[in-house]
């Protein structure tokens, strides 16, 4: 239970979770009742959520304004996606990149490389604006919400920066991913989950879904094919050990056997779910 009075600074997602605690907050459920309710709601974006996940963290972010709280979008002057590619076709170093799918020799089979698209795009851009937010109002300390429920109990951590705590208010009800569906169903929320239109981590239903927007899947299609050449054209892209992908067949998306059944696919694969939550 959180107790102290410091200010609470959700880091806000907008997946399916996220968008469960807002509501719960916004209609004052009573199993998140001893919380205070949160001062500032922050959003990370790359620049490349699919237009559905927009237009939700849109409605949601007035929705919250509405009931007397802050709540801020934060990101990069440059989109993650000319970040990668700018640099890869440049031959330059120092990219963040998603975790695209690669040969793994030493290791065996097709894996994701280590990410650094959260880290830069999304937690770092949320630890500063949360900091600068504080200290302009005065404050020193604050209680940081993240919204994992309690089949995600794992993807808890301890804070990496000193000015805040973490609080899981999802976990403290023992609220499953489920129940978080059926809050935004009964809301009539699309129960979507937040990820980037060319996130490697989408299952093949994910996929398909990026595929049923034309404007999101050409813009995933044109970025793979530009990773790729880059990598043919310079042998290497940020030190890839092949070509990469952005499924896990290896193939390219749009050839990729996406209209498959995908067993076992999920945050316990790779992926710890933590961009931006």
């Amino acid at each position: 239970m959180h107790t102290n009075d410091n200010p609470v600074v959700v880091s806000w997602g907008g997946g399916v979770q996220s968008k469960a605690l807002a509501l719960m907050v916004l209609n004052e459920d009573v199993r998140i009742a001893h919380y205070p309710r949160p001062a500032l709601w922050l959003f990370a974006d790359t620049g490349h959520e699919p237009r559905k996940i927009s237009a939700q963290v849109e409605r949601f972010g007035n929705m919250l304004m509405d009931a007397g709280m802050a709540f801020e979008v934060v990101g990069r002057d440059e989109k993650l996606m000319d970040h990668v590619l700018s640099r890869a076709e440049a031959g330059e170093g120092g990219i963040s990149m998603p975790p695209v799918y690669v040969d793994r020799r030493k290791r065996g089979g097709r894996m994701p490389v280590w990410r650094g698209c959260t880290r830069d795009f999304k937690a770092n851009l949320l630890d500063r604006r949360g900091k600068a937010w504080l200290a302009e109002r005065g404050h020193k300390q604050a209680v940081k919400w993240y919204g994992i429920s309690y089949d995600e109990i794992q993807r808890m951590r301890t804070p990496d920066r000193a000015w805040y705590t973490n609080a899981y208010p999802l976990i403290d009800a023992k609220m499953r991913r489920t129940d978080c569906i059926g809050i935004l169903r009964d809301a009539g929320v699309d129960p979507v989950r937040s990820a980037c239109t060319f996130c490697p981590f989408h299952s093949n239903e994910e996929w398909r879904a990026i595929r049923d927007d034309p404007q999101d899947w050409a813009e995933v299609v044109a970025f793979e094919r530009r990773l790729r050449a880059a990598y043919e054209a310079r042998g290497t892209v940020a030190g890839l050990e092949s070509i990469p992908s952005l499924h896990e067949s290896g193939l390219p998306i749009d050839q990729a056997p996406i209209d498959t059944s995908q067993e076992g696919f999920g945050w316990g694969n790779e992926c710890a779910g933590i961009c931006g939550v």
